[in-house]
């Protein structure tokens, strides 16, 4: 008997077992909760495909590393005038299909890894929540119905590949608190180290997260030791850029940083920049709604966790992406934002959303469904409605609908390969300069738009930026005055004629005519060339331009800071006198 009764008990509690593990099957309805937001993004960014003209500055770098140039604009001249890294070494993998695959691939790519990222971030949320009833994807929907979450979802540049990145560490963050597995956690922390290759900015709103999966790996019973070995992981991908950038370049920072003077603050335009996509979309309201729900649901679901670290997990790694976003948002706007509506707010939004992802909706039935016809009515008049106001042309403060503009004037709905392109004024206008150049027999071309008018040039000609993107000497020169941003540093063409005179160099004058309304006087030239002949001046030159060798790249190395900390005036007259030279009368270039 005794034998029999011990039999049952054993059936029984094996049977009490199973129930809770069949319990944890999660129904049919909540997988929906992860794929339908991501299903309508991935039709929304495909709708939206198109490859920005900024882009094809990347893939004019991409082109000449394929051919054994360097990740460089021109041959010759080691300028970073990127700032993603690791989305070159993918558009490079890309390349290998031919340079004309490149835009259709990058932008395809981009919608891809978004749709991946938004994937990612709603099942992390949702299995943070695993144990609340009534879940809905809030967050994740907030995100699919944003126009400029469709429009930079593709455009050929990082901020695809940047979703990505937030939707996997949400992830894999999720998955390293719940499972405690070495792998999972190993595979967070290499990620994380990640950011700054991605884009330099990711590195602030990282930081938080570093800080939990050290809590989460020490949890776990980690030893100081192990990590500390983790820790070295996050640096190590960025560490090992920043030395090749800083032997290879010469800069500390990448030469974009410096074009568009990131060092500085410009409080008034971030908040403009910031209102303008805020206000117009009537974000204030939803990310406090979305923040107070994914709080609500939070703590809720630490209520239910019996595991203390689950526990802590549920209210923490929303936390850490809240902060997160708010860091890069609040970094975003210091900066003075940028032209493109809405472009460097969306990693801060999504980390945001991804917060939110999922949420717990209220028991009351009343209260719920008035927060049900709220949400679907901002998504159905933000996702129909809602369209920048600089769709055609630029505000007063510098913004532009770049895909709207750039759709408008290429004549084509999805504008990405250079055949979309044919009819924009950029491609016509690159077509004629390269007739020029081949008739004249010129060397360099000063033109502000160094993206889809140089696919028409020969590879060898050298293309400088007046807004000195991709120029060694026009990133260093002081910024005069604040005007549209990422377009506040127009450098004089006497800089430009300085190192190729008239018959060498030649000046397309576009949209920027007004800086070049004075032609430059032989004076203003002399000046110049006497000013990059100056110590300072040379010395940079010769660690962009002199055959690199390992003891230069070591040298480089020893001199990035004092390179990246110079400073030219923008009068070539002023900065002979302010570099020391003498205004000894100079021959006129010819």
């Amino acid at each position: 008997m005794k034998r029999r009764k011990a039999k049952s008990e054993k059936s029984s509690s094996a049977k009490v077992v199973v129930m809770p593990q069949q319990a944890k099957a999660a129904p049919w309805h909540r997988s929906l909760l992860v794929l339908l937001p991501a299903a309508a993004f991935l039709l929304c960014g495909l709708d939206h495909l198109w490859v920005t003209e900024d882009a094809y500055i990347t893939f004019k770098s991409v082109d000449n590393f394929w051919n054994g140039y360097g990740p460089n604009f021109n041959r010759g001249l080691r300028v970073e005038s990127f700032s993603h890294p690791l989305w070159l070494v993918i558009l490079s993998a890309f390349r290998a299909f031919g340079y004309p695959a490149l835009p259709p691939l990058a932008a395809v790519a981009g919608v891809v890894l978004s749709v991946v990222g938004v994937l990612a971030a709603t099942q992390a949320a949702r299995l943070r929540l695993d144990k609340l009833p009534r879940l809905a994807p809030i967050g994740a929907i907030a995100v699919a119905a944003l126009p400029p979450f469709w429009d930079f979802a593709s455009s050929g540049l990082e901020t695809g590949l940047t979703f990505f990145w937030i939707g996997l560490t949400s992830l894999l963050l999720t998955l390293a608190a719940r499972e405690h597995q070495r792998p999972t956690i190993s595979a967070l922390f290499w990620t994380l180290g990640l950011a700054p290759l991605i884009r330099p900015d990711l590195a602030l709103p990282s930081a938080p997260l570093v800080m939990l999966a050290l809590l989460l790996s020490r949890s776990g019973g980690e030893g100081v030791l192990p990590s500390v070995l983790r820790l070295l992981r996050v640096f190590l991908p960025g560490l090992i850029w920043q030395l090749f950038r800083m032997g290879y370049y010469g800069l500390t920072v990448p030469n974009t940083f410096l074009a568009k003077e990131g060092f500085l603050s410009r409080w008034d335009q971030g908040l403009v920049y910031l209102n303008d996509t805020y206000g117009l979309y009537w974000l204030y309201p939803v990310v406090v709604l979305l923040l107070a729900g994914s709080a609500y649901s939070s703590i809720g679901s630490a209520r239910r966790c019996q595991e203390r670290t689950a526990a802590f997990s549920s209210w923490a790694i929303p936390l850490a992406l809240l902060i997160g976003g708010v860091l890069h948002t609040t970094a975003v706007v210091r900066t003075g934002g940028d032209f493109m509506h809405a472009r460097l707010l969306l990693p801060g939004l999504f980390f945001m959303m991804s917060a939110a992802a999922v949420v717990a909706l209220p028991s009351g039935r009343a209260l719920r469904w008035c927060l049900l016809a709220a949400v679907s009515a901002w998504v159905f008049t933000t996702s129909l409605c809602i369209r920048s106001p600089h769709r055609e042309g630029i505000s007063s403060f510098g913004i532009a609908d770049e895909r709207a503009w750039y759709s408008h004037s290429s004549n084509a709905a999805r504008p990405f390969t250079l055949d979309d392109y044919r009819f924009h004024r950029y491609y016509r206008i690159g077509e004629e300069a390269a007739l020029m150049v081949l008739k004249d027999k010129l060397k360099a071309v000063y033109w502000a738009h160094i993206g889809i008018a140089v696919t028409a040039l020969d590879k060898d000609t050298i293309v400088i930026d007046p807004l000195a993107l991709n120029d060694h000497i026009g990133s260093h020169i002081e910024l005069e005055s604040r005007g549209r941003p990422g377009h506040e540093k127009v450098v004089r063409a006497a800089w430009f004629f300085a190192r190729y005179p008239a018959g060498v160099g030649m000046v397309v004058r576009n949209q920027l005519a007004g800086a070049f309304a004075k032609p430059e006087t032989p004076e203003a030239i002399a000046a110049a060339r006497a000013v990059l002949t100056s110590p300072s001046v040379a010395e940079l030159t010769d660690a962009v331009s002199a055959p690199l060798t390992w003891e230069l790249f070591w040298k480089n190395v020893g001199r990035a800071p004092r390179l990246t900390a110079l400073r030219i005036p923008a009068d070539p007259i002023r900065a002979r006198l302010a570099l020391g030279e003498q205004p000894k009368p100079l021959p006129a270039a010819q």
